[in-house]
């Protein structure tokens, strides 16, 4: 009697341990599952570029379109100060004193995929000329698309490998086809984000370029090749959009 008696403390002290490891190795209940997108976006580090697309707003035209147009930049491709895709060049704020033509100053130590220059200030063409006679020196390979321009017009179109006017007349004057300039803007970065500029220089072909860009961003248009008031002649590279509609995201 006294052996069992002794034993129960024993006995006892062994089923809290039995009850104790059962505890430990009951299923834990289930983690919410994390979409695959959701996860995708929680590890993926930031894309970083080491060459980069210059886009060249003209502030003076119409500041909420470029404020606009940068926070989606940002949110989408990111920019040069965070080694982002896209190099950001404000005029006049981001030139002092504000000259158009110390453009070519500024690029001079940035890797260039591509030039974008939306509503050229006036100057932009002799700006242009100057980095291309830089590039042809230095051998170097960087594709311009203007879109909007205004000022001398032969000298942009000289200077620049696609120039692009969205007909503004027949859209909306609230909207004066700047949505659909940074629509055209966005699609740009896309490819440039992608390729790099000696894909562009393989498959060069203005107009089919300006239709491609077009189709991937819009509906509804046309193209008509840019014709000179004054001489008549056709530009090979400047296309006039009209009927651009958006593509619903």
């Amino acid at each position: 009697m006294r052996i069992i008696r002794s034993a129960v403390p024993f006995l006892r002290f062994a089923a809290f341990l039995w009850i104790f490891a059962a505890c430990n190795n009951r299923a834990a209940p289930p983690r919410p599952i994390q979409a695959a997108g959701e996860a995708a976006a929680a590890i993926a580090p930031p894309v970083i570029y080491s060459s980069h697309v210059a886009v060249l707003f003209d502030r003076g035209q119409d500041t909420a379109f470029v404020e606009s147009a940068l926070e989606g930049i940002r949110e989408k491709y990111g920019l040069f100060e965070s080694q982002g895709l896209v190099y950001p060049i404000l005029f006049p704020g981001d030139f002092q004193p504000p000259r158009i033509s110390l453009l070519p100053g500024k690029l001079a130590e940035i890797p260039l995929r591509a030039l974008v220059i939306l509503d050229a200030p006036e100057g932009t063409h002799r700006a242009l000329a100057r980095l291309q006679d830089t590039w042809r020196e230095t051998g170097t390979v960087c594709p311009v698309i203007a879109i909007n321009p205004q000022g001398e017009l032969l000298g942009i179109q000289s200077g620049s490998d696609l120039v692009l006017d969205i007909d503004i007349d027949e859209l909306q004057p609230s909207d004066g086809g700047r949505f659909h300039a940074q629509r055209v803007l966005m699609q740009i970065l896309e490819y440039f984000g992608v390729n790099e500029y000696t894909e562009w220089q393989a498959a060069h072909d203005p107009k089919a370029d300006a239709e491609d860009l077009l189709y991937q961003c819009g509906d509804g248009w046309t193209t008509r090749p840019f014709v000179d008031k004054d001489t008549g002649l056709r530009a090979a590279n400047h296309f006039v959009v009209t009927g651009f509609q958006p593509k619903k995201r």
